[in-house]
Order: structure tokens, then sequence, then C-alpha cells
């Protein structure tokens, strides 16, 4: 088949990436769960009005949950610090001037892997990034009347490369050997004024890169495909960024897919949203007791119903006007009843003949029954218990279930542990993918291995302010081991700024302390504590990080760096005659 015929339908595993991807916009971007409603309540379907209100009255409850578990993910990837062995000088060179924006941020390939990818591994984890290349001089205008940039004439250049996150809705072929991808419109050509547009494509091979352009024919258009540029790198210049695949059968064919990294998580985060949903309905319905009111007829002498099914007062009831016209009765509203209905919800009509029941009982002309509470509380409390399990498989109320025994937590928090570091290490996987492919583009190496510590710190900056909260009353080792932590988690665990912390916990007598450990500090200490020691305290961090401004800060000894340091010290406070602390 040409390739006109091969893109016609995506292929038959994109119908999984479609469901995934539409479930995590539940989650992540609180879009309301259409898909949802109308599996979990068919008959629905039938009715407009149920669905609609479902939609209307949707409320993102989950959202900020995975949120909070995502942010878990970007917050430990961001404060790790990691080593990149056989970056060649080239690449060094051409990843320091690499700028990528996304939504008018500006971000350096780490950053954009770390801060952007990673949220789109859960979004959307079938996407693929991609490192396309770029003529550096002439650009590719998607328009039947420009030439394609000519790669012969930039032979002895590097070519630039741009570094694209291509969702899964565009794509219409994806093996590991190759990608075919809708990378726009393109106009084929122009009818009347009027501009003729289709897709065009591009196919990745870590030979070559391929663009399929529309062109017009007598009867609407084709594709011809050209060669756009000779990669011929050692690896396929793209990458499928998710990490946690799901082999399944579909009729006859098995296809593989990835699913977000809390896939446990979201099917319980779906039932709570349809829980949720019911629960609204339900509440709506049975707000109001339901009003059974006798139907007695209108009391006005002239009222009658018009039978005439031509006039525009068919199926009310009418007064005659002396003058021979109708007009809608005034008494009843046109009802023919007593009164007319003042509930907003409406009123059940019982008629006189009912107004005794089979046992010759008299029923009253008016009655409210109030509707069974039952339902709605089964409901609310189903809704609430489901969110909490989901809550607890994004890990986010493990430190405050003061309930769960010792082992329970324990295993949670290896569970927490497993998960963060398995989406940590993938994230890296990428960056470390890419920057090959880079460097394959660069005509270096494709050798360069992204080397992670042995182990991370994969709690976030409030579970750590948190526990050091609960620690005060501990040992000043422990809650100074606390404090490390925060520090590198706020700022970035490099080595610039390890190597500060460290040189604040030799030189810092307060180090981890809180302002009530202090005074209880110099009450017992008393001279021994100065107002030196509680600048070095207070300012110590600060003037570490402007020194760290200066040019070499890296290469000074750690007497230099001490030298530095007192001086600025010495600046604020003078070395003689040290007071005690007021």
């Amino acid at each position: 088949m040409g390739f006109k015929e091969d893109i016609k339908h995506r292929p038959l595993v994109s119908q999984k990436w479609d469901e995934v991807r539409d479930i995590m916009s539940y989650h992540l971007a609180g879009t309301p769960p259409r898909r949802i409603f109308e599996t979990r309540r068919p008959l629905e379907s039938t009715n407009n009005y149920a669905l609609e209100y479902r939609l209307t009255n949707f409320q993102p409850i989950t959202k900020m949950p995975f949120k909070t578990a995502v942010d878990s993910i970007i917050e430990t990837a961001s404060h790790i610090f990691v080593k990149e062995e056989n970056v060649e000088d080239r690449t060094k060179d051409y990843l320091l001037n690499l700028e990528i924006k996304v939504a008018g941020k500006t971000y350096d390939l780490k950053e954009y892997i770390i801060n952007f990818v990673a949220k789109q591994v859960e979004a959307d984890p079938n996407a693929v990034l991609v490192e396309l290349p770029i003529h550096p001089t002439e650009m590719l205008i998607p328009d039947y009347r420009v030439e394609l940039p000519n790669f012969k004439n930039i032979q002895n250049q590097f070519v630039d490369i741009d570094i694209e996150l291509i969702s899964s809705s565009r794509i219409y072929k994806l093996t590991e050997d190759e990608l075919w991808y809708d990378a726009g419109d393109w106009v084929y050509s122009e009818l009347e004024g009027v501009k003729q547009i289709k897709p065009y494509y591009f196919l990745l091979t870590k030979e070559s890169t391929k663009i399929a352009i529309p062109k017009k024919v007598a009867d609407g258009h084709t594709y011809e495909v050209l060669d756009y540029y000779f990669n011929d790198l050692p690896i396929v210049p793209f990458d499928v960024i998710g990490n946690n695949q799901v082999i399944e059968e579909i009729g006859k064919e098995t296809i593989s897919y990835h699913e977000s990294t809390y896939a446990g998580a979201v099917a319980i985060g779906n039932e709570v949203l349809g829980v949720k949903s019911d629960s609204q309905i339900v509440d709506t319905r049975f707000t109001y007791p339901e009003k059974y009111m006798q139907m007695e007829r209108c009391g006005h002498p002239g009222c009658k119903e018009m039978k005439d099914s031509s006039s525009p007062f068919a199926g009310l009831f009418i007064n005659y006007n002396s003058d021979g016209t109708c007009s809608t009765c005034s008494t009843c509203r046109g009802t023919g009843k007593v009164a007319p209905d003042t509930s907003p919800l409406g009123t059940h009509w019982i008629s006189k003949s009912d107004l005794f029941d089979e046992d010759n009982k008299f029923v009253p002309p008016t009655v409210y029954i109030t509707p069974p509470l039952e339902s709605p509380e089964y409901l609310d409390k189903k809704w609430r218990l489901d969110f909490d399990d989901m809550q607890k498989a994004l890990f986010l109320m493990d430190q405050n279930m003061t309930n769960q025994s010792g082992d329970s937590k324990g295993f949670d928090l290896k569970q927490k542990v497993t998960v963060i570091t398995n989406a940590v290490k993938n994230v890296f996987s990428i960056y470390e993918r890419s920057l090959n492919v880079i460097q394959g583009f660069l005509r270096g190496e494709a050798d360069i291995v992204v080397v992670l510590p042995p182990d991370f710190n994969i709690k976030t900056s409030q579970e750590i302010t948190e526990e050091l909260s609960a620690a005060s009353n501990t040992s000043s080792l422990y809650t100074a081991e606390l404090t490390t932590e925060l520090l590198l988690k706020k700022f970035g665990n490099n080595q610039e700024n390890r190597d500060m912390i460290l040189f604040l916990e030799l030189n810092d007598k307060l180090y981890g302390m809180t302002i009530d450990e202090i005074v209880k500090m110099k009450a017992i200490y008393g001279p021994a504590l100065t107002i030196r020691d509680q600048v070095i305290h207070d300012k110590g961090l600060a003037i570490l990080r402007r020194l760290s401004q200066r040019e070499g800060f890296d290469m000074l000894s750690e007497e230099q760096l001490q030298l530095l340091f007192d001086a600025e010290i010495d600046k604020i406070v003078p070395i003689v005659n040290p007071s005690p602390i007021a």
C-alpha cells in the first residue's frame, strides 16, 4: 500500500492511547469525565438531561491529590545530583546554548525533561519525545509554494535539533524502529483564493528523516514521501516516555501500551468520580419532600377546557369574554385546578376518587412524603472512603495515618520509595537517551551515561518539615540530619550546595536548632554561646551563597573558604572582645 493508505487509520493500540490520555485528563487537568459517566450509567445516554447535569455539576476533587503525587516525582528528580559522563565538548557547547520554550517558559534540556516531560509521563505516557534535525539557516514553511530546506548545502556544518514532545494523539505508526507522526497542516493548493490544507508527516528512523507532503491531483490529493535528512544515528531519534507497560489482547491482536505511574490510584479515582456524581444526583433528587395534593376543580364558573386542537389555547382552561373572544382562566392560570402548582420541583396531583385508600381510610388532601435517606448517606460515605483509598494509593496519607501499625507504615513507605524511585529513574533515562541522540547528530559517540546516586531522598520538603517539627525533642544529631535534608531539598542537591551545607554543619554551633532550642542552649551554656555564633547561624548560608558567585569558588580549599567566610563574619561582628548573647 502507498503512504496515503497507510495513514487512513491509526493503529489499533491508539484506542488505548486515547483512553489513557482521556482518563488522566480527568485527574490531572480536571476535565469533566464524560467517558466515565457514559460507561458507568449507559441508560443515561438516552437522557441528555441526566448526563449534562452530571457534566455541569462535576467537581475535580481528584485533581489536587494527583497533582501533589506527580509533584513529588518532579521535586525528587529536581533535587538529585547526577553526573553526565562521556559528554563531548561539542555537545556541551550545544547544550549550553539550547533553549526549549513551552508555554512562555524557557528550559535547558534537563529542566525541560524534569519539569515538563515528567508531568506528561503521567498525563500521556504513550507520548514520544522526538529529536528532529533542523536546518540551521533555512526554515521549513509548510506551503506548496516554498521549497524544502536544502541540507546538502550544509554538509560541513552540524544541524540544529528541534526537541518536541509528540502527543499520542498525533502518532500514526510506532514500532521500535520507526515513527510516523502528524507534524501539522500543509497548504497543498489554492482554489479561488481558498487555501487547501491537509496534514503532513515525518518518518523517523535511525537511518533517516523522511517527510510526507500532500500534493494536488485531479481527484483531490495524494502524498509524496521525500528524503529530508540522513540521520545516520546509532539509535532512533525518538523515545516513548512511559515506563509502566501493559500487554493486552484485543480480538486476535496483542497490543502493548503504557499507563500512568499511579495506575492503581487512577482506577480508584475513576470510581471516586463516578460515585461522587451519583451522590450529587441523589442529593439533589432527595433534597425536598415529595408533595401530593388533591386535584380540585377550578371554582371559576366560566372555566372550561379548550377542546379545539387548532386553537392556540388547546389543552388549556379558558374563560369566554363578552365579545366572544377567550383568554386563559385567570383563577387557575389555565390548569383547571383550584390553585397553581407552587412547588419548584412539581406536585403529584391526586383526584377526589383517591381521597380514600383501599381500606376506606381518609387520605388528607395535601401530603408531604420525606424520601428515604439511606441512599444519600451510603453514597456520601462510599465516595469518601474511596477517596481515602485513592490518596493512600498516591502515598499522600502515610505521614498522618497514626492508626496504622508500624509494619503497615513501613510497607507503605517501601512501596512509595519503589514507585518514586522507578519514576525518577525513568525521567533520567529519557534525559540520557536524548543526550545520546543529540551527540549522535553532532557526529559524536552515543555513549553518554547519566549516573544517579546509589540512593536518593524521595521525601518532599513538606514531609521533611513535618518530620523535623515532630523531632524537636529528639537528638540534635537527628535534627541536624533532617535540616541537611531540607536544605538540599529546598536549594538543590548539587555539589556546590552540599559543600556549603557541610561547611555550615562544621562551623555553626546551632545548626539544626529551632529558636526555642537556641533559647534553652543559651540558658545552659551562657557565655559559651556568643553573638558571633548567632550571626553565623542566622547569616552563614546567605554569606556562603554570595561567596559562591565569585569566580573560582569551586576551586577553593577548605582553608581558603574558611578565611573568606571569617572575613565576612568579621564585617558584621568583629572577633575583638566577643560578648555573650543577651
